[in-house]
């Protein structure tokens, strides 16, 4: 990992990197740090914009998301590093809450994570190595939504004069708008670990890496509770209690490179597998 990575990239090289979270960019430096352990310093982030129709089972939806992410790795032997890392994300979005009854007109959440892991490169062979990493991490954030409900309530009186010339009852008509405004907050937990291995294998020219990941979640969100404003017989809030959510992700892939002189070419995929993930109760 250590000799193609300082093969391919050079020292405070900055870059364009496309990844989950959106178009970002990555940079990369390389020294010696404190009591003369070499160090590796990563910085990326990215921006992500979201815009959904609405269709038969969801309303229409946008969104953008930020979120960028530090590390640094220290490596203790040639052939075994820690790195510890911490990322932050903020997402918001708007949706269509044009019906009369309502919804989720906007939301905001944030979310900082920290984790801890162990890396390893065994030799398996003279120009084979298998690399593993093992760790875990945890995180917490918060996040607010807030909704808006309106309609127009129609009201019909009739009044009948009486005491004098027989009367005819006169309809009166009334409408009013009802508008509430809803606030509401909520507060997460994360935290899991997760574990790798992957291994090199030089093939006419490329390097072909399959690896498998295996990675256990855990989330966890408190209890609800909208505030309201000007609301009529408060039955518009919504309230409900917390939830926990458990589940696994296990990977199986690779990745195909190609060093081109000063351009190196790679791609990758993988298949995901979920299990032990249960429907919530709240």
């Amino acid at each position: 990992k250590k000799n193609d990575r300082n093969r391919s990239y050079d020292d405070g090289f900055i870059r364009l990197a496309s990844s989950q979270g959106g178009l970002g960019v990555v940079g990369d430096a390389a020294g010696v740090g404190p009591f003369g352990v070499e160090t590796f310093v990563d910085f990326r982030g990215g921006y992500t914009d979201i815009n959904r129709d609405a269709t038969a089972l969801e309303s229409g939806f946008d969104g953008r998301a930020l979120w960028g992410q530090g590390a640094l790795t220290a490596e203790l032997a040639d052939n075994f590093a820690l790195t510890g890392s911490v990322s932050y994300s903020a997402a918001r979005g708007d949706f269509d809450a044009a019906v009369q009854s309502g919804g989720a007109s906007g939301f905001k959440e944030r979310n900082i994570t920290g984790g801890v892991f162990a890396l390893a490169a065994l030799p398996l062979g003279a120009d084979l190595t298998l690399d593993v990493a093992v760790g875990g991490f945890y995180g917490g954030g918060n996040g607010d939504i807030d909704r808006n409900f309106s309609t127009t309530r129609q009201v019909t009186y009739f009044a009948e004069v009486t005491g004098g010339a027989p009367g005819v009852p006169v309809p009166f008509i009334r409408q009013q708008v009802l508008s509430d405004d809803l606030a509401g907050s909520f507060d997460t937990r994360n935290y899991g670990f997760s574990a790798a291995a992957s291994v090199s294998v030089p093939f006419h020219g490329f390097v072909v890496t399959p690896g498998v990941e295996f990675t256990w979640y855990s989330f966890r969100q408190d209890d609800y509770e909208e505030r309201v404003t000007d609301a009529f017989s408060n039955g518009l809030a919504l309230s409900y209690s917390d939830f926990k959510d458990r589940w696994t992700e296990t990977r199986l892939g690779g990745a195909v490179s190609r060093d081109l002189g000063g351009l190196r070419v790679e791609g990758y995929g993988d298949l995901v597998l979920t299990g032990g993930a249960s429907t919530p109760v709240r």
